[in-house]
């Protein structure tokens, strides 16, 4: 995790994500996964997976 401008972190996740799961799914995955909220305005960025995992 980075800050990318005053206040605002970045957050990567290492983790294989399915894309197609859509925003509200990515929003609790924020939220189970990577124990953070997806509201404040925070950028948080995740892995496409590529099938073969």
């Amino acid at each position: 995790m980075f800050e990318l401008f005053d206040g605002v972190q970045v957050v990567l996740s290492t983790t294989a994500t399915d894309m197609r799961r859509g925003f509200d799914r990515l929003s609790r995955l924020t939220q189970s996964l990577l124990q953070k909220d997806p509201m404040p305005g925070h950028l948080f960025v995740f892995r496409n997976s590529n099938g073969n995992t």
